[in-house]
């Protein structure tokens, strides 16, 4: 089993997409809590078909917090 983790961002741009967060970070600072980058999914769209938000979808296996309690204890 695994856990998901959803994380919006919205963009900005018309011909070039931009992210008004940084994505990198936001997986580099979930990561130290175990979770795996996933993919990103565009959730809304302008009319002209631009993605306006996207999810930066993320997971981990369930019960991950017990199991690295585990490690480090033995």
């Amino acid at each position: 089993m695994f856990d998901y983790k959803f994380v919006s961002i919205r963009t900005r741009g018309v011909f070039q997409l931009d992210f008004e967060d940084d994505y990198k970070k936001i997986i580099q600072e979930n990561a130290y809590e175990g979770w795996r980058f996933l993919q990103v999914v565009p959730v809304k769209y302008s009319s002209n078909g631009v993605p306006k938000e996207v999810e930066v979808v993320l997971e981990r296996p369930s019960g991950w917090e017990e199991s690295a309690n585990e490690q480090i204890t033995v």
